[in-house]
């Protein structure tokens, strides 16, 4: 075999920054959403399993996690909902592409007034556009992985 992944960095560069460059070129793709929460939300269990953290527990090692940036808790989300439908501890989500001039929104200056996005719907209805938190959680994940680097 060559070039297996066998590191968190490793996990993070040819896994993680590849899916999540995916969806921020494809900013209407449920699936590229997917994917990018999925690994995203994968990484800490790498970091973890690779003895990296002072915690004895990959529970306590996530919790710690959303403490310092609540917003991992809707990668949570929505990387169960696309792993386990419906899911049974997470937040359950409708999960699909919207268009219109709501999209035009601070801080989402990659998307025209009139662009698809990926848009995630609570039960409770309460929406979420899903760009810009998986853009923010990679943004997390990029300077927290310089402490992880081995």
């Amino acid at each position: 075999m060559q070039n297996p992944i066998t590191t968190p960095s490793g996990f993070f560069d040819r896994v993680v920054a590849p899916d999540v460059a995916d969806l921020k070129a494809n900013v209407h793709d449920v699936r590229r959403a997917f994917h990018a929460a999925i690994s995203l939300h994968q990484l800490p269990e790498w970091i973890f399993k690779a003895n990296l953290t002072q915690y004895g527990d990959l529970s306590k090692y996530r919790e710690s996690l959303y403490a310092r940036r609540p917003d991992l808790k809707i990668i949570r989300d929505l990387a169960s909902n696309a792993k386990h439908f419906p899911p049974e501890r997470a937040n359950k989500m409708s999960i699909g592409t919207s268009a219109g001039p709501a999209l035009s929104l601070p801080n989402t200056t990659f998307c025209g007034p009139t662009q698809d996005q990926v848009l995630a719907k609570d039960e409770q209805g309460e929406s979420q556009w899903v760009v810009p938190v998986i853009l923010e959680a990679f943004d997390f994940w990029s300077k927290e992985m310089a402490q992880y680097q081995n």
